[in-house]
């Protein structure tokens, strides 16, 4: 999953930048983990859109394998950086930018989907 800077493409670097702002923008901290997997998680997800269709038996894993840790940890890992998301002021970004106004904290899935839609819509 480690990129390159030699061996990527402007549109690589480009979507870099941009879900490393969209992460930023949403406080999600670089210091967690699940910051590095979503990142990956939301790479993958926009270069091929059929990992939403299986989140837990295609994107997990090949995370996962790309980091040398379990798709369970992947998953901790992004989950945990939702629910510190989730309990601060940065959520009601996230409803902005995402359009879904909701109460209860979003899963994994459609926390990667909505963003996933939400960079390629935008």
């Amino acid at each position: 999953m480690t990129n390159n800077i030699y061996t990527s493409t402007p549109v690589d670097i480009q979507l870099n930048r941009r879900l490393t702002l969209l992460l930023n923008r949403l406080e999600i901290s670089p210091k967690l983990k699940g910051y590095l997997y979503l990142r990956s998680a939301l790479s993958l997800c926009i270069n091929d859109t059929g990992y939403l269709s299986g989140i837990t038996k295609n994107l997990y894993p090949s995370l996962a394998a790309a980091y040398s840790t379990s798709p369970s940890a992947v998953e901790r890992a992004i989950r945990n950086s939702i629910d510190i998301l989730w309990h601060s002021h940065a959520k009601r970004t996230y409803q902005e930018l995402t359009n879904c106004y909701c109460d209860v904290r979003p899963t994994n899935a459609q926390f990667i989907a909505l963003l996933t839609h939400t960079i390629l819509f935008l």
